[in-house]
């Protein structure tokens, strides 16, 4: 190695650690991940030593065993097309492929773990079967945007599982059948050993002992294939119910979903009712009948709060056409309670309050008095009444006033059209009185009329 290329390594080495340091891996951060832990069988028995081979995207990636509790467990990342065969010794393979694209990242939560549990059965390899249904997958899994999880396809699933019973049927009768010639084989071998060997009691003893256990052995085979007869009857009907069940909850929640999307709320909750009742586990038609409750009572608030709005309208109209003004200035103020956007009441409002002001300049400018004037003519007492009225809400209202002498508890009371003012004066040196606008009053009245207690006036 010459100088000059370890001086130009020795200059340039410490950048490169420098490079390899600091900047980040551009590597995709996985956000959430898919558990599979499963349990492999052999009839009733859990296998131990299975085999689990793993293939992603096309590709052969790991290999897993089995415990000597049949289990088996890995995690799977998002974006990817898995297949995993399942195989030992002696016994038919199965695979099953797990989807992991579609799922929406943006609804994820980073470390978030899915989970599912498949249980696969193996049974024994027999000549002359026919396994070539068992080269597709018995199952597919995929992202289900319905229910917000992984599940089986289950199309798929009903279209193997057909083929999967035929093999099943096959397998059993097979093993029925190999079963009865090993018997028939032993029985012959004893009649065989009966004839060509001595007629010492030791032999006759060991040939009966043998027939003895075939015939044991021939019965309990008899009563096993009678067993496995019935337990596939009972599963062939008890999928067949569930077949039925899964499409008349389909056919229901297809209905239901019609319905829904027409905004026909009623016939849309009676099928996700029913559809509810088929699968009471289901969580996906009582998201929607929840769903259908809300928009129903929103639509029930709107219409009543139309109808209400619509009945002080109508109220306040005529009110301000017999030009009783504070009745019609107070449901005009109730409407916007309820809408308060509108600018009808508000113009209302408006125009109520310039007919009062120009009713008090009437009244403060002088005209020759005539008798069509005096039944018109509006008093100073009728305006500050009015005025009153149009400016305070219904029922009491109370303003307090303090100087350095004395404390002023003013009180207006509105009831219907009628307003009054009452006030207290209090000084600061103990005295106290009482008016009724500008007349004077007494306390009992003051108690009375304002119902009100004589704590807040201490406050």
């Amino acid at each position: 190695m010459s100088v000059e290329y370890c001086s130009i390594m020795k200059f340039i080495l410490p950048f490169l650690i420098l490079l390899f340091h600091y900047f980040p891996s551009f590597s995709q951060e996985i956000n959430w991940t898919l558990q599979v832990e499963g349990v492999v069988f052999m009839g009733e028995d859990k296998l131990e030593n299975a085999r689990i081979v793993l293939y992603k995207n096309g590709e052969e990636t790991k290999t897993f065993v089995t415990s000597s509790s049949g289990k088996f467990s890995f995690s799977l990342t998002p974006d990817n097309e898995y297949l995993l065969k399942f195989s030992k010794s002696g016994l038919v393979t199965k695979s099953l492929t797990v989807s992991t694209k579609g799922v929406p990242t943006d609804e994820m939560k980073k470390g978030e773990k899915f989970k599912t549990q498949p249980q696969v059965y193996l049974f024994e390899e027999l000549e002359g079967m026919d396994y070539s249904a068992l080269n597709e997958p018995i199952g597919k899994l995929y992202y289900n945007h319905s229910v917000k999880n992984f599940d089986y396809d289950i199309d798929y699933s009903r279209k193997i599982k057909v083929k999967i019973e035929k093999v099943e049927r096959e397998q059993t009768k097979k093993v029925a059948e190999k079963k009865e010639k090993e018997l028939q084989t032993k029985t012959e071998k004893s009649a065989s050993v009966s004839n060509t060997s001595s007629s010492t009691s030791a032999v006759n003893s060991a040939v009966n002992k043998e027939e003895a256990e075939a015939l044991k052995k021939s019965k309990a085979d008899a009563e096993l294939k009678a067993k496995i007869d019935a337990e596939t009857k009972a599963k062939t009907e008890e999928e067949a119910k569930q077949k039925a069940m899964d499409e008349k909850y389909i056919a229901a929640i297809a209905t239901a979903d019609r319905a829904f999307n027409s905004k026909e709320f009623n016939t849309a909750k009676f099928a996700y009712t029913e559809a509810s009742t088929i699968k009471p586990t289901e969580i996906y038609p009582k998201n929607k009948i929840a769903e259908i409750d809300k928009i129903i009572a929103e639509e029930k608030y709107k219409t009543d709060v139309e109808e209400k709005y619509s009945a002080l309208i109508e109220k306040a109209d005529k009110s301000f056409e017999l030009k009783s003004y504070i009745s019609a200035k107070t449901d005009y103020r109730e409407a916007l309670q309820y809408k308060s956007e509108e600018k009808y009441p508000k113009e209302k409002l408006q125009e109520i309050n310039k007919i009062i002001k120009e009713k008090t300049t009437e009244n403060t400018t002088p005209k020759a008095t005539t008798a069509e004037s005096l039944t018109e003519k509006i008093t100073n007492v009728d305006l500050f009444v009015m005025d009153l009225a149009l400016k305070y809400e219904q029922g009491m209202t109370e303003e307090i006033h303090e100087d350095a002498a004395k404390k002023i508890i003013r009180r207006i009371v509105v009831k219907g059209e009628i307003a009054n003012e009452y006030t207290k004066v209090i000084y600061k040196f103990g005295t106290y009185y009482f008016k009724n606008r500008n007349t004077p009053s007494s306390e009992s009245v003051w108690k009375k009329e304002t119902e009100i207690s004589k704590d807040s006036e201490n406050k």
